[in-house]
């Protein structure tokens, strides 16, 4: 991937923004600073691109934040290009645990229904 500038135009960005603070949401980071951190971006780049204020952006950058959220290379780019790009399937299970479960137990059939649904996603 290229540092080769991607230029936005307003749509552009507010549509990568909203996408980006979403997920980031999501993913229990709660703010441009912390995520930041969790990028290793400077948390100004990060605000700047959540307010809208960029008029270009790095591939290099977009490349760090879907990293960060989880996403496939080049998804943000392909937000840009298209209105019919879906946000990646992103899901985790949830089991009902009856009162006085072994814990143990429940973790392992945690990981089990986590890894059988998440082999059924790659598939699909």
């Amino acid at each position: 991937m290229s540092d080769r500038n991607i230029t936005l135009s307003p749509g552009g960005a507010r549509k990568i923004a909203d996408a980006i603070t979403r997920r980031r949401i999501e993913l229990g980071i709660r703010s441009a600073r912390s995520f930041g951190v969790e990028t290793g971006l400077d948390y100004r780049t990060i605000t700047s691109i959540e307010a809208c204020r960029r008029d270009n952006v790095s591939r290099n950058t977009l490349g760090v934040i879907e990293h960060t959220l989880k996403w496939p290379a080049g998804y943000l780019h392909a937000l840009l290009e298209s209105a019919d790009v879906e946000a990646p399937v992103q899901a985790t299970v949830e089991l009902v645990i009856p009162d006085g479960a072994d814990e143990a137990a429940v973790e392992k059939a945690r990981a089990v229904a986590q890894a059988t649904f998440d082999s059924m996603l790659r598939q699909a």
